[in-house]
């Protein structure tokens, strides 16, 4: 899904930094905190215009890695005030409570502006060894995209 929305944004002249977390060993929180590769993850993430989250839910919560990652990145006392979409792929539709949570904490914790609700795929919606996503996950996913481009003017 993440790919897909970095593909989407590219198409329509967004500048696209992709933060694929799977792709970086970071410790546990706080322990990566004096990490020099962190601090580069961390002032890319907050340099961006607007933030497309992607996660996978697992047990009824983000990942691990994105939830620690949003410490280390969101670790200020000011409000960012930067819009968001969330993504995620889960097993069953009471997922959808983990990707709120998600939203809910971006919008309470540091003044983030939410643009749509999230777009949770279930189950099949997405296979990855295929790399193909159901056309109603792609349709809400660009409808979403397309508004956070309009909000944020780009």
């Amino acid at each position: 899904m993440c790919q897909y929305a970095a593909q989407y944004l590219a198409a329509t002249g967004v500048e696209v930094d992709l933060i694929d977390l799977a792709h970086h060993h970071l410790l546990p929180y706080p322990r990566s905190e004096n990490d020099d590769f962190l601090k580069e993850l961390v002032s890319r993430f907050n340099a961006a215009d607007a933030w497309v989250l992607a996660t996978p839910i697992y047990n009824f919560g983000i990942s691990g890695t994105m939830r620690d990652f949003l410490h280390y990145a969101l670790d200020s006392d000011l409000p960012c005030y930067k819009a968001f979409v969330v993504l995620a792929a889960a097993g069953g539709p009471r997922s959808y409570m983990a990707a709120n949570d998600l939203a809910l904490s971006m919008i309470y914790e540091v003044f983030a502006i939410q643009v749509g609700p999230p777009v949770v795929a279930i189950k099949d919606a997405v296979i990855a060894k295929t790399n193909t996503i159901d056309d109603d996950i792609r349709g809400r996913m660009e409808r979403a995209l397309t508004q956070l481009v309009r909000v944020t003017g780009n």
